[in-house]
């Protein structure tokens, strides 16, 4: 009996680990139903936009970057503004940082040890994702919250699996 509960304890990180899998083929971003992105899309932009970066990183074209440093035009987001900037690069970074904890956790798990470290650490990638989304501003009834598909959370809370000893 003993040795049964152990063996089921060291499949409930596995569950966590598939969880995670299986949510990048989930929508992250749900419109309405309508418009519906999945983790591994969003992985997929995600890397474009980088080597789209990569490429522009030597191009010196826009000059000195000098310009009128005493305007009083000054652009301040706010701490609202901030959180919604912070809560946005964490849920589009997201998937990919799901997928490498899982990754992690495989590895950790094939090794014979517990992934409670990655899981802690998952877990408070979503906490301050959480936090920030709930700081930042909603308009007419609409934030953050409302294009987050099931997928995201799926992968978020899938954490608590790996907690497990």
């Amino acid at each position: 009996v003993i040795m049964q509960e152990k063996e089921s304890k060291k499949i409930v990180p596995w569950v966590g680990v598939g969880l995670i899998l299986i949510s990048l083929f989930m929508p992250y971003v749900s419109v309405m139903g309508f418009f519906e992105v999945s983790g591994f899309e969003i992985i997929g932009y995600v890397g474009e936009v980088f080597e789209a970066v990569g490429d522009d990183s030597g191009d010196d074209s826009l000059g000195d970057g000098g310009g009128d440093t005493d305007s009083d035009d000054d652009f301040s987001l706010g701490a609202e503004g901030w959180a919604l900037v912070v809560a946005a690069i964490l849920f589009v970074l997201s998937p990919l940082f799901f997928l490498i904890t899982s990754i992690t956790s495989s590895i950790i798990l094939l090794m014979g040890k517990s992934p409670r470290i990655v899981g802690i650490v998952h877990l408070a990638y979503v906490a301050i994702f959480m936090v920030a989304a709930l700081a930042s501003p909603s308009l007419e009834g609409f934030s953050i919250f409302s294009i987050i598909g099931f997928g995201f959370y799926m992968g978020a809370f899938s954490s608590g699996a790996l907690l497990a000893k």
